[in-house]
Formats: C-alpha cells, structure tokens, sequence
C-alpha cells in the first residue's frame, strides 16, 4: 500500500466518527463554501488488501456561472481537494520551478480521482476539459474527460513513483 492511504485509514478508523462527515465537507468547502455534502461511503477501511475508495455526494448551488443559454464552470476535481496532510503531506515541499535539495517523501503514491457531473435539464456540453498527460520519472498526472448527454465523467490519475524525488528530477 501507499503510505497516504495507510494515513487516511488511520484516521478513519482512529478519530471520533462525528469528525469523518466534517472532514469531508471541509474538503468540499474548498471548492466553494456553498457546496453541501449530502451523503458520502467508503469501502472496508480495515481492508487494507484493496484500494480504499470514498464516494462522496456533494451538491453547490450556482457553481457555475450562467449567462442567457451557457453555463461556465471548472470541474471539481480541477480545485485540489486532494490537498491536505492525510493525503497529499508532500505538497509543502513543492513549489517553484527548481530545487537544490532532494525531496524525501515517507512512500509512493498513487491516487484515482474520478467525478461525475450532472447538469440540469436544458443545458449539454459543448467543450469538454483537455485531456492531459504528464509523465516523468519521479511522477505522473493525467486527464480525462468525456460527455454523455447531462454527464461529464472526469477523472484525474496522480503517482509519485519515489520516496526520494532527486534536485535534478523535480521539473
């Protein structure tokens, strides 16, 4: 297993279960601070044989900006709820675009994130995000986005392949 999601079980199984709800509208107040979490699950947090999955059903009244018969928004997963120690503790030593020292991380991760969207009666897609895809030999981020008529299907793919990230391999 990946250390973030040993973190993450450990908190779930560790910390007042009143706490687990507030976690996860917290996580969503960073999106906006009227999104609401209207119900959420996980699969077997002492089942550490299998990837821990958390599905959360969330709802944000106007997320997206609306002008005349169009809709703009940025898709959920694209404001980082990802951020945070239990998951993402590396992020306080990235930033800027060169390094001097290796970053030491305590494991490999490996992160899934997919979202689906639903937009009201009336309104389709008509461009959806690019694709992107980035790999590297430290890490890899990808992509994808995909339409069904109401629904776009999001998802994003994170890996960091080391524990140490040497200077030179940090772009």
């Amino acid at each position: 297993g990946h250390y973030s999601e040993t973190n993450l079980r450990w908190g779930m199984l560790y910390g007042p279960a009143y706490r687990l709800r507030e976690d996860f509208q917290r996580r969503l107040s960073h999106i906006s601070l009227l999104a609401r979490l209207t119900g959420f699950s996980t699969t077997d947090v002492l089942d550490v044989n299998t990837p821990l999955v958390i599905t959360l059903k969330y709802e944000i009244p106007s997320y997206a900006m609306i002008s005349g018969n169009t809709m703009v928004f940025t898709p959920t997963l694209a404001k980082n709820i990802a951020e945070g120690r239990r998951l993402t503790d590396f992020y306080s030593a990235v930033g800027g675009k060169t390094r001097k020292y290796d970053i030491f991380i305590r494991a490999t991760r490996a992160f899934t994130f997919t979202e689906s969207l639903t937009f009201p009666k009336g309104y389709v897609l008509k461009k959806a995000p690019e694709s992107v895809s980035i790999d590297g030999p430290c890490a890899s981020f990808s992509t994808v986005a995909k339409a069904s008529g109401r629904r776009l299907f999001f998802t994003e793919k994170l890996s960091v392949k080391k524990k140490i990230i040497p200077a030179d391999d940090y772009p």
